[in-house]
């Protein structure tokens, strides 16, 4: 048996675009917006290939909704982490959201993974109780014109001592941030 060495040159084109200053209603179903992005914010990340938004052929964003283009040629992953913030870090409590395809008004349905936050009250590191999260709402995908949001599915505790989705204290320390990340592959 032989095998063959492959010398060629293989290359991937990726961009990211990132989203912060999340807000929700912190209800079931609510929609989790974002009002800052890429150009120019701290958080900016700008690789030789970054992508724009809006444009012909670019991912549009209205601040809750993402729509990928006409005729979609790349692939697209969005990653989303949230944040526990509340007036109390001592109280046990989780919730989850996930990425929802928005396309059609009369038949919205969740896609991708479902991912879980819990309170301060940690036992262990990410576990509250019997919940163990600390976790990104994941969603890849290349169709044409689909539109996606990002929204809140549950609470164990009705969102109770939670005030945002996002650390909203100052100062404003970067770590404990929630981030969405669109990924553009070539």
């Amino acid at each position: 048996m032989s095998y063959f060495l492959d010398t060629s040159v293989k290359s991937l084109k990726m961009g990211v675009n990132i989203y912060y200053n999340a807000t929700s209603s912190l209800n079931n179903g609510s929609t989790v917006s974002f009002n800052t992005s890429g150009s120019g914010a701290p958080l900016n990340y700008q690789p030789t290939y970054n992508f724009a938004t809006g444009g012909s052929g670019q991912l549009a964003f209205n601040g809750s909704k993402f729509t990928l283009p006409n005729a979609s040629q790349s692939i697209f992953m969005f990653k989303c982490a949230l944040v526990w913030y509340g007036e109390s870090l001592n109280s046990a409590g989780e919730y989850s959201y996930s990425w929802y395809d928005v396309t059609d008004t009369n038949n919205i349905m969740r896609v991708g993974s479902i991912a879980s936050i819990t309170s301060g009250l940690n036992y262990s590191e990410g576990r509250a109780g019997l919940v163990v999260a600390d976790e990104m709402a994941v969603y890849t995908t290349n169709t044409a014109n689909q539109e996606l949001e990002l929204r809140l599915v549950s609470s164990n505790n009705s969102y109770a001592s939670l005030t945002a989705v996002d650390y909203t204290g100052t100062p404003q320390v970067y770590y404990n941030r929630a981030r969405c990340l669109v990924y553009k592959l070539n």
